[in-house]
Protein backbone atom coordinates (compact mmCIF):
# COMPACT_ATOMS: atom_id res chain seq x y z
CA UNK A 1 0.00 0.00 0.00
CA UNK A 2 1.35 3.75 -0.61
CA UNK A 3 0.84 6.57 1.34
CA UNK A 4 -1.26 7.71 -1.32
CA UNK A 5 -3.91 4.52 -0.39
CA UNK A 6 -3.87 5.02 3.08
CA UNK A 7 -5.95 6.53 5.48
CA UNK A 8 -5.99 8.37 8.92
CA UNK A 9 -7.97 7.97 11.33
CA UNK A 10 -8.63 10.90 14.11
CA UNK A 11 -10.50 9.84 17.24
CA UNK A 12 -10.40 6.35 16.67
CA UNK A 13 -9.43 4.44 20.04
CA UNK A 14 -7.29 1.03 19.29
CA UNK A 15 -10.22 -1.20 19.76
CA UNK A 16 -11.76 1.08 16.61
CA UNK A 17 -8.34 0.63 14.93
CA UNK A 18 -8.44 -3.30 15.88
CA UNK A 19 -12.15 -3.74 15.11
CA UNK A 20 -11.60 -1.85 11.53
CA UNK A 21 -8.00 -3.99 11.51
CA UNK A 22 -10.06 -7.49 11.46
CA UNK A 23 -13.10 -6.91 9.94
CA UNK A 24 -12.31 -8.48 7.07
CA UNK A 25 -11.85 -11.72 8.46
CA UNK A 26 -14.32 -11.18 11.02
CA UNK A 27 -17.35 -10.27 9.08
CA UNK A 28 -17.44 -13.39 7.15
CA UNK A 29 -17.73 -15.63 10.02
CA UNK A 30 -20.23 -13.65 12.14
CA UNK A 31 -21.99 -14.15 8.96
CA UNK A 32 -21.74 -17.45 8.56
CA UNK A 33 -22.52 -18.28 12.03
CA UNK A 34 -25.98 -16.06 12.24
CA UNK A 35 -26.98 -18.00 8.77
CA UNK A 36 -25.75 -21.83 10.54
CA UNK A 37 -28.26 -19.99 13.85
CA UNK A 38 -31.23 -19.27 11.97
CA UNK A 39 -31.23 -22.57 10.38
CA UNK A 40 -30.84 -24.16 13.61
CA UNK A 41 -33.91 -21.92 14.66
CA UNK A 42 -35.81 -23.01 12.06
CA UNK A 43 -34.80 -26.91 12.81
CA UNK A 44 -36.76 -26.12 16.43
CA UNK A 45 -39.30 -24.54 15.28
CA UNK A 46 -40.19 -27.20 13.08
CA UNK A 47 -39.66 -29.98 15.69
CA UNK A 48 -41.71 -28.41 18.59
CA UNK A 49 -44.86 -28.04 16.15
CA UNK A 50 -44.54 -31.33 15.68
CA UNK A 51 -46.56 -33.60 18.28
CA UNK A 52 -45.56 -35.91 20.85
CA UNK A 53 -45.20 -39.37 20.07
CA UNK A 54 -47.97 -41.14 21.96
CA UNK A 55 -50.53 -38.75 22.00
Amino acid sequence: MTSEEDIELTGATEADQDFIAHARQDVPHLLEEIWRLRERIAELESSASLPYPGS
